[in-house]
């Protein structure tokens, strides 16, 4: 049986209409969008979290951009209550290739920015907000620990050439 006919019997449509022809090009738009993977839109953009408050668009931009050419930036701001116009601490950042996306993930997860490690992850990857919110500051524990050693070792150093 033709495509065609089924579809235009379906719907109730003459065969041959302009009606047709739009129907026929809509159900065939939906379907490849349904053969693609719901993801794709997100792999080449990135979720930034743990942003310090401090921390502004142009600075993000400006952190981000050695990585590839950003084609789109979204900050979000509380809208609404007593932190209103307020960063909200994550953003999402957009860039032309998976590639460039993945080099930005690699080089910047876990960089200290304010005192405070960037989580930094595909859009489209799940993680549990508990799981993720606990090593975040495990990282950051962990940075402060190692801070304090190495301080200590170079103080350590600084007076034993004075001894």
């Amino acid at each position: 049986m033709d495509i065609r006919f089924d579809i235009c019997q379906r719907f109730g449509v003459e065969e041959g209409t302009l009606l047709e022809f739009e129907l026929i090009l809509s159900i065939s738009r939906n379907d490849t969008n349904l053969n693609k993977p719901t993801d794709d839109k997100f792999e080449n953009r990135l979720y930034i979290g743990n942003l310090d408050l401090r921390i502004t668009e142009a600075a993000l931009i400006k952190m981000f951009s050695p990585y590839g050419k950003i084609v789109s930036e979204d900050f979000l701001w509380h809208t609404r209550g007593p932190n209103r116009g307020e960063p909200r601490g994550y953003a999402f950042i957009q860039f032309s290739s998976k590639e460039e996306a993945l080099l930005a993930k690699e080089k910047m997860h876990g960089r200290m920015a304010c005192g405070r490690p960037l989580a930094v992850r595909l859009a489209s990857e799940k993680t549990n907000q508990a799981v993720h919110g606990n090593s975040c500051m495990q990282v950051s524990r962990n940075a402060k620990i190692a801070a304090i050693k190495n301080k200590l070792k170079a103080m350590d150093e600084g007076s034993s050439k004075n001894d």
